[in-house]
């Protein structure tokens, strides 16, 4: 197996190694928002599908209960 000389790496690595030695600091992320699906018709979600609408009309009802 031959070994490949890299010269300089690509920035995204050089990137992850200066925050590995503390050079730079991470920024904080956004936090993702969880979307809420169960708020949406069924009808809205699955325009084509009416057996993917019972599905979930189904898995609406269930998830209300708890």
């Amino acid at each position: 197996m031959t070994k490949i000389q890299i010269s300089e790496p690509p920035k995204s690595v050089q990137r992850v190694l200066r925050v590995m030695r503390g050079e730079e600091k991470l920024t904080q992320r956004q936090r993702i928002k969880p979307v809420d699906f169960h708020s949406y018709k069924a009808e809205e979600i699955f325009p084509n599908s009416p057996e993917m609408q019972k599905f979930f009309n189904k898995q609406k009802k269930i998830t209300a209960k708890l």
